[in-house]
């Protein structure tokens, strides 16, 4: 229960940072003429987003990708090796935390990865849209110039690792790899 409230609170600001992007960039291209505009509004998008990992990559991220983990794991250890010697409401159990728990591990990290990709692409896509727009030489470059300092966003893990598009696969394979350790231990 833990797990869920931790993962859908993350989630649920993951997902907000991830429609933010999209909003401003749809801004920026309706309003090409306006670069200024867009350049404040990932500013403040950079300072939410350093916010956000402030908040949740030391304690909620960690915990809940760890709560998790531990869920798919000890379920899909518990399945395999008990196999039919488990009874009914066993099976049912331990294949409802497996089935939940790998569901919401890669809907979290997906969410999670998507705001990486998403700043990297809309941002790109403003550039050409900018790029096409301003005539002057003088503006161009100071656009070219601002365009060049928007970093792309991460949801950090820890201090050093943060979320892209492969970290559901790469989760998942963990979760096998560990599963599969703890089989050949027994």
């Amino acid at each position: 229960m833990l797990a869920i409230f931790l993962t859908s609170f993350s989630v649920a600001l993951a997902y907000s940072l991830r429609r933010y992007i999209e909003c401003i960039s749809s801004v920026a291209i309706r309003n090409p003429n306006q670069p200024q505009m867009y350049f404040d509004y990932y500013r403040q998008l950079q300072i939410l987003c350093q916010y956000y990992n402030l908040i949740q990559q030391d304690g909620l991220v960690i915990a809940s990708i760890l709560l998790l983990m531990t869920g798919v794991i000890t379920s899909l250890f518990t399945l395999v090796s008990l196999g039919f010697e488990a009874s009914g409401i066993e099976l049912s159990l331990f294949c409802t935390v497996f089935q939940d728990g790998a569901i919401v591990l890669m809907v979290y990290t997906t969410v999670m990865g998507q705001v990486n990709s998403i700043s990297i692409d809309k941002t790109l896509l403003v550039n050409k849209t900018l790029m096409s727009k301003v005539m002057v030489s003088r503006d161009r470059k100071w656009t070219r110039k601002n365009m060049l300092s928007l970093a792309p966003l991460k949801c950090r893990l820890g201090y050093v690792n943060y979320v892209d598009v492969l970290t559901p696969i790469v989760m998942l394979d963990f979760c096998i790899n560990q599963t599969v350790s703890l089989l050949m231990l027994q």
